[in-house]
């Protein structure tokens, strides 16, 4: 083969490793800030807001993904908080036995060669027993 041809191949392979390792690594960490934020709902009993806090614990388990684009939604006890980061009734849903479940969503862009962006999402949900 002729360097000529080789190394528009290469790039082309390399554009899309380095694209797919992108969300890769942002579904990773969106999923590991979900069970870390599903884990802190399930003992939240007795706060006011514990959307507010479940929000702010997510965020934190992952600075690097945008808190703009990070959708959050809350099914406590059976009553859903879609796309929110506050629940100021959510404390009188939060009874010991039941579930609470908490979904993220991510937007993500993969580019591949000529081909321009392409959109995906990412979701990840995660259900605890509240304690």
């Amino acid at each position: 083969m002729e360097m000529a041809l080789v190394t528009p191949i290469f790039l082309l392979l390399m554009t899309g490793m380095f694209s797919i390792s992108m969300v890769t690594y942002q579904k990773l960490l969106l999923a590991e800030a979900v069970s870390v934020g599903a884990r802190q709902l399930a003992v939240d009993r007795g706060d006011t807001d514990p959307c507010k806090k479940i929000a702010s614990v997510v965020y934190n388990a992952a600075p690097t993904l945008s808190k703009t684009n990070l959708h959050l939604s809350f099914v406590l006890n059976g009553v859903s908080y879609n796309n929110t980061a506050t629940c100021t009734s959510g404390a009188t849903n939060m009874v010991q036995g039941m579930t609470a479940t908490l979904t993220a969503t991510y937007p993500c862009v993969l580019k591949w060669y000529k081909r321009g962006p392409t959109s995906c999402s990412l979701g990840v949900s995660m259900s605890e027993v509240i304690q």
